[in-house]
């Protein structure tokens, strides 16, 4: 019994474990494309006819007397925010294979089938022992992958004809594992993925020459390799060269994540690669190419994905990528994509920072700091009202109110407005009103009212039964949550008030806490 419920247990937990694939391409069988699914461009050389063939009834990209000899295939895609990507194929072998090799490359993942003559049975093409056609189902999954693109390249080693040896695919499917809804970027386990944005990227299929600056400050050019456009390339960006550029007024954030997909062409032996953020080493590594078997114009091929992220709060990010010449021969590099993702401060914050746990250090205005997040201040409240009657004593002031704040130094006689902004570090507002009497004058006047007291406001009357006599109002407020404060000041001949200007329920509103009127 004890057993039974540890494999029930196990299978519940291998169950949960197990990643969601979503698939996003399928070529099934080269016929009525789903339209909701990624579009997929294929690019081929070296073909002999086709480029679609038929072979037991399977349409195929390729196939008899198509690939053969040279024949390469290679493409693109732009894939959505994920994890991990798992690519499935049917490959076909046809006809005369004398252990020959089958490769294929997606991103820096490569890997090589060799095949024989009599495998498989005889399905299309030459009849005879040696001649036979077998389908291969590959799959390969590539996890993590940082990349916002993947590329695919098949080739193979054939020496004869394609009417004697030949190659073909179908049913080619792409699957990822997604990102949670609404994430960019989920690469990150300590921070939440909800906070990354792709702030800015760069190619494929895109020309920003002009942003990207080679050493000599001449603008980087673009080349092509296996049919796929890549920025740099061969004869373009050397061995030894460097590319940079300043990408500014990034929004308030405390991370940056940087993945470029890295194309090196020729010969690489064990020599260095940069990848600099404000001129600090972020990512280094040794470059070795004399092993790949991906070749383009007759150079060796590798494909690396780099990651390099930091801690970073500037508006602005200089990258700069390198590398170093260790021999007189020419080699080259490219970029195919570039993305900068960025860790933004949370809503309503302005300047936040990492240190063990996120924090923000400052709000944006009408927003205050409660538990390291930013939340809309609530509008000040007045903890302390006091009313005094002063008889015998007549100002000479043609208005009939005076206003003083101490906090701000600031008196207030004239009719009009003022508008203040009241820094985060005041908490207190000390604020004291004066109102000369006129006989048989009523004076009314209003306080918005601390949250504990009973009721939402404090409001008095008040009456005059002479011109020798002062109300003198002295009310302090307080601020709930530290925050920047906006305060607008009304003075007219018959009221006073004071607004301020706060967020509540996701709208800019103004709050009267103040205001005395006759």
């Amino acid at each position: 019994m004890k057993l039974l419920i540890y494999l029930i247990q196990l299978m519940i937990y291998f169950g949960e474990s197990q990643p969601t694939w979503k698939e996003i391409y399928n070529s099934k069988n080269w016929e009525n494309p789903d339209p909701q699914q990624t579009k997929q461009s294929w690019q081929y050389a070296y073909a002999y006819g086709g480029p679609f063939s038929y072979c037991g009834g399977s349409k195929i990209l390729g196939g008899y007397s198509v690939f053969g000899k040279s024949s390469f295939v290679s493409s693109i895609l732009k894939l959505p925010p994920h994890i991990s990507v798992k690519i499935t194929f049917d490959f076909w072998k046809i006809d005369s294979w004398d252990s020959e090799i089958f490769i294929y490359l997606f991103d820096n993942y490569v890997a090589s089938q060799s095949f024989t003559g009599d495998q498989g049975g005889d399905i299309c093409g030459n009849m005879g022992s040696f001649y036979r056609d077998h389908v291969e189902t590959i799959t390969s999954t590539l996890s993590p992958h940082l990349s916002s693109s993947l590329v695919l390249f098949m080739t193979s080693n054939l020496n004869a004809s394609s009417e004697n040896e030949s190659w073909g695919f179908n049913n080619f499917k792409i699957e990822i594992e997604e990102c949670p809804e609404g994430c960019m970027f989920c690469q990150d386990s300590t921070i939440s993925c909800n906070q990354w944005i792709n702030f800015v990227s760069y190619w494929p299929g895109s020309n920003e020459s002009d942003v990207w600056q080679v050493e000599n400050n001449q603008t980087i050019g673009y080349s092509k390799c296996a049919s796929l456009q890549i920025a740099g390339g061969i004869d373009t960006l050397f061995k030894g060269q460097s590319i940079e550029n300043l990408i500014q007024n990034l929004p308030p954030h405390f991370k940056v994540h940087v993945v470029v997909k890295l194309w090196v062409i020729g010969k690489w032996n064990n020599e260095v690669f940069d990848l600099n953020i404000d001129n600090q080493s972020k990512y280094s590594t040794q470059i070795y190419s004399l092993d790949s078997s991906f070749f383009c114009s007759e150079h060796q091929v590798k494909i690396i994905n780099i990651d390099a992220n930091t801690y970073h709060t500037s508006q602005e990010i200089e990258i700069k990528m390198k590398s170093v010449k260790n021999s007189e021969e020419n080699a080259y590099w490219g970029v195919q994509s570039f993305n900068l993702y960025v860790a933004k401060c949370s809503v309503g914050c302005e300047e936040c920072d990492w240190n063990v746990v996120y924090k923000c250090i400052r709000c944006i205005k009408r927003w205050g700091i409660l538990n390291s997040e930013c939340i809309p201040a609530p509008p000040l409240e007045c903890s302390l009202v006091r009313i005094n009657e002063i008889f015998g004593l007549k100002t000479n002031s043609i208005n009939l109110f005076e206003l003083k704040i101490n906090e701000l130094d600031l008196v207030m006689k004239e009719i009009g407005q003022q508008q203040l902004i009241v820094n985060d570090i005041i908490s207190n507002i000390s604020i004291s009103i004066q109102v000369q009497c006129q006989q048989n004058m009523e004076i009314f006047s209003f306080f918005r009212n601390f949250n504990e007291c009973y009721g939402e406001k404090y409001s008095f009357s008040h009456y005059c039964t002479s011109q020798s006599k002062i109300f003198i109002y002295n009310a302090i407020f307080i601020q709930l949550v530290e925050s920047q404060k906006e305060l607008l000041i009304h003075m007219s001949q018959q009221k006073i008030e004071i607004i301020q200007v706060s967020i509540l329920n996701d709208v800019e509103t103004q709050v009267l806490i103040l205001k005395i009127e006759i």
